[in-house]
């Protein structure tokens, strides 16, 4: 049984390369991530046997200033580049670390 849980809560219009259109095919909003102008690695099958993979990094960073029973603030980290240009990390959402009360005595 687990020990603790995270919970995230991520605003995705927040994340580099994210646009929010209207389908052509159903008029209704579609959410749209520019991979190639976004943080997103694209790892594809080399034996082009599986549908190629979309991995997005985030850090959930532990603050004591956070609200509302959130634990962390959530960011898509920078790289290095970027930080020698000066940028920083771009919050995009909360989390809350919950603990699961276990059914066994601290001391056993």
């Amino acid at each position: 049984m687990p020990k603790s849980k995270i919970i995230l809560d991520i605003d995705l219009m927040k994340l580099v390369g994210a646009h929010l259109i209207e389908s052509s095919r159903t008029g209704k909003p579609a959410f749209v991530l520019d991979v190639e102008g976004s943080r997103v690695t694209m790892r594809r099958d080399n034996k082009g046997k599986r549908t190629p993979e979309l991995w997005l990094r985030i850090e959930a960073v532990e603050s004591p200033n956070m609200t509302n029973e959130n634990t962390h603030f959530v960011t898509e980290p920078v790289t290095n580049d970027e930080l020698k240009q000066g940028l920083r990390s771009k919050l995009i959402g909360a989390a809350r670390l919950y603990i699961i009360a276990t059914q066994q005595p601290a001391n056993a």
